[in-house]
Order: structure tokens, then sequence, then C-alpha cells
């Protein structure tokens, strides 16, 4: 007869640890975000034909790696059910050149958007956006930050 307090008491410390955790990963570790006012970096304006220029090259991931998005433990990929792709697309009207690029990949770690950056220097952009497509089925992708991985 005894076991059963013994168990409710066990039962009511787990849920209370439970909640109590869930309750500090709840807190905001961020801070307070300022409030600003949207704001244009830049602005560009021509007239004439509008060209466009775009490429796309499969990405070879070295194969085991690390799949990208999930929590410990991580999974390992040895081969890709489908392929993943680096997309460029590169528009021009008179002067005025743009590019974007668009990586099947969870995240851009900064370095890698800084190397893209300069490896098109040559094409004269006004602008170069990189982005990722948020695959949660792909490499990589891991912010180096504890409080990001937890």
């Amino acid at each position: 007869m005894r076991r059963r307090p013994i168990l409710r008491a066990t039962a009511m410390a787990a849920l209370l640890v439970a909640g109590g955790t869930y309750a500090i990963a709840s807190l905001d570790f961020c801070g307070p975000w300022p409030v600003e006012e949207p704001a244009v970096l830049g602005a560009g304006a021509a007239r004439g034909k509008l060209r466009a220029g775009a490429a796309r090259v499969e990405l070879s991931p070295p194969f085991p790696v690390v799949a990208a998005g999930y929590p410990p433990p991580r999974s390992v990929a040895d081969r890709a059910e489908h392929p993943l792709h680096a997309r460029a697309l590169v528009l021009e009207a008179e002067s005025v050149r743009v590019g974007l690029v668009s990586l099947d990949l969870l995240s851009v770690p900064a370095p890698l958007a800084e190397e893209i950056r300069s490896r098109v220097s040559a094409l004269g952009l006004a602008d170069l956006w990189v982005s990722a497509t948020h695959t949660h089925s792909s490499f990589g992708g891991y912010d180096a930050r504890l409080v990001s991985e937890l």
C-alpha cells in the first residue's frame, strides 16, 4: 500500500521538472530587439530592356555528412535522395545589375556568403542577395553559438 504515494510523488516531481524545464526553455535569452523604422539601404533605377541570366549547379556533399536542422543525436546521411543545388540569377537593365543566389542549405554562414560575394565581384553587381532554401534535408547549417545549438 505504501507504493502508491511514492509513485504519486515521483510522478508529481517528474511533472514539476518537465514544467520547469519548459518554462526555462521558453525564456527569451536574446534580449530586446530594437524597434526601428525600415530603411532603404540602396536604390537603383533603369529603363530599357531587362536582361537575365541564370545558372544551376549541383552541390556535391562529401558523404557521409551530418544532416542539417535536426536536434542531437545528429543524423548522418550517406547519400542524397534528391540532388541539392546552388542557383543564381542576374538581372540587368541599362547599367543596373543585381544578383540573386539561392543555396539548398539550412542556412548560409557569413563566411560562405562573403566567399560568394568575393568570387562574383568582377560582375560589377549593384547588389547581391545570398539566401538559403532552409531545407532540413541538406548538410551543415549549424550555428556555432551555444544558445543557437540548444
